[in-house]
């Protein structure tokens, strides 16, 4: 199904007027209407965010340690439709990461993503 769905969350402001918030795009997997004897009709709809549908590599591919993140992040979905700004950054990936054919784009954008989080580690006292 290519329908797609983009939900928006608004926020009454004090000055009366709605700031309406996108939360992104989702694909739409399967509507269902409903409607019972003396009931309203409803409607319910899965989806599915559209990452979904960045499918998988088709080769394997290997991203040294000290390439740039965002860099490595566009190429990964060149000739993909999304809706990335890709701001300079100085975020490097911290270690060789490898993936085979058929990897989820998704999945390697993500780890991508992870490697600017940072994690803190306590030991001792």
């Amino acid at each position: 199904m290519d329908k797609k769905f983009k939900p928006y969350i608004g926020i009454v402001l004090p000055d009366g007027t709605t700031e309406w918030i996108p939360q992104g795009v989702f694909l739409l997997v399967k509507p269902i209407a409903s409607v019972g004897v003396g009931q309203i009709p409803q409607v319910r709809i899965e989806c599915q965010d559209k990452m979904y549908g960045w499918g998988t590599i088709d080769n394997t591919l290997n991203i040294a340690s000290g390439a740039n993140i965002a860099t490595t992040i566009q190429l990964v979905l060149d000739g993909v439709e999304s809706k990335f700004i890709f701001d300079d950054c100085d975020y490097i990936v911290p270690y060789d990461l490898n993936y085979n054919s058929g990897t989820e784009r998704k999945q390697i954008v993500k780890d991508l993503a992870n490697c600017i989080t940072w994690d803190i580690i306590v030991t001792g006292k």
